[in-house]
């Protein structure tokens, strides 16, 4: 960003992006106005943590482990990722079938999800052959350890939880991270950008309105 001109920035990111975006609070924390993710991937850590868990937060928990239960995508890309990598690349309905899995197993909204948008999605992956570079990420993210270590992130942030997607522990989160926005949407899930749209870009307009009118 220093490099098009722009001094500061503000970030938005889910999964992946989220992990990028507070990895940016710790690194990069002069240049950030704000960060806005929808998954901040902090949880309890020790038995007694564990025991004082309230009611609301052993549900988050149970919902926890049945989304690792449709995660099996994690387990092959994050340890054998070009085992599946060649089929992808080789076969359109493979990836089609892939791809389209994602959206009805992490989605809560799916049906609204466009038929050609899809079929987009899935062919910039085929013909530019990304399947295996993609989903690298996953293994080297295993491999390196970086999002276990302990970092403060002093940047101002908010969390936008939707109820079919991970979802965070605001009294956790916010251990290594300076919280100042939390919203709790009542339908949408994963792709929260494709399936609430208004209610994604309304909060994060929301929240760095927050933040500008605090400067």
């Amino acid at each position: 960003m220093h490099q098009l001109g722009y001094q500061q920035f503000a970030v938005h990111g889910g999964d992946i992006g989220a992990h990028i975006s507070l990895e940016l609070g710790v690194t990069q924390p002069k240049s950030l106005l704000g960060i806005h993710v929808l998954q901040v991937f902090a949880f309890p850590n020790s038995p007694e943590e564990m025991e004082k868990l309230s009611e609301e937060e052993m549900k988050r928990l149970h919902h926890m482990f049945d989304f690792q239960k449709r995660a099996g995508y994690l387990a092959i890309q994050s340890t054998r990722p070009l085992t599946l990598a060649y089929s992808l690349t080789d076969s359109p309905i493979g990836q089609l079938s892939w791809s389209a899995d994602f959206y009805a197993v992490f989605g809560d909204t799916i049906d609204e999800v466009d038929k050609d948008f899809l079929l987009t999605n899935v062919m910039i992956y085929w013909i530019t052959q990304t399947a295996n570079s993609s989903s690298c990420l996953y293994f080297e993210d295993e491999q390196s350890g970086v999002t276990r270590e302990k970092k403060l992130n002093t940047v101002p942030t908010g969390v936008a939880v939707f109820p079919n997607d991970f979802q965070s522990f605001r009294r956790f989160a916010e251990r290594e991270n300076h919280i100042v926005h939390w919203s709790e949407f009542d339908q949408g899930g994963h792709f929260a950008a494709i399936e609430e749209p208004e209610s994604l870009v309304g909060d994060i307009r929301t929240f760095f309105k927050e933040i500008r009118n605090t400067r």
